[in-house]
């Protein structure tokens, strides 16, 4: 949770899920979220604010998406990974 593209298209769900957590009697805080951020178009600027946006929100980890960007070679994708970790563990 959630697999949507932003924060934004994930709102609803995460309103939802509030809700249902609160039924069961649990907090979101005791709860993991775990986005994911795509490489996109490969900008660190993008990825810092996402980052930014889903630690506001409460996200306890993330996953980083390389697939569809046009990599041709398991190497590509391992820079790109690469370049991604440098932003997200300054």
């Amino acid at each position: 949770m959630p697999n949507q593209r932003s924060l934004a298209e994930a709102k609803p769900g995460l309103v939802l899920l509030e809700r249902f957590l609160e039924e069961a009697g649990r907090s979101r805080g005791e709860f993991g979220l775990e986005p994911r951020i795509n490489y996109g178009t490969a900008d660190p600027e993008t990825w810092e604010t996402a980052i930014r946006d889903w630690q506001a929100e409460g996200a306890t980890h993330l996953s980083f998406n390389t697939m569809g960007s046009g990599f041709k070679t398991p190497r590509e994708h391992i820079r790109a990974i690469e370049k991604f970790a440098q932003v997200a563990l300054k």
